[in-house]
């Protein structure tokens, strides 16, 4: 039976350090162009989200029901729709 626990052990440890390493090293965790949350308004139970991806800019209503996309730009016309200069392009 302390075969078995032991057995046990080590393999739930082994699991943990394998999960926690991935969560440390995966791509997703490197600074990049990925998604960036550049904006969030409460319109009563929904949301519209404006989210950086990449060279674009997105627009999203979440609600209940789902999210629908409400509009996309370029990032260069959202910078100058907004007056700012200093986003990375």
């Amino acid at each position: 039976m302390e075969t078995y626990l032991v057995r046990v052990a080590i393999a739930l440890a082994l699991l943990a350090l394998g999960g926690w390493g991935l969560a440390s090293w995966a791509p997703f965790r490197r600074q990049g162009k990925g998604l960036e949350l550049l904006a969030v308004l409460p319109l009563g139970r929904d949301l519209v989200r404006v989210v950086g991806c990449g060279p674009e800019v997105v627009a999203l209503l979440s609600s209940r029901g789902g999210t629908t996309v409400i509009g996309r730009w370029s990032r260069e016309e959202w910078q100058v729709s907004c007056g700012r200069r200093d986003m990375d392009a």
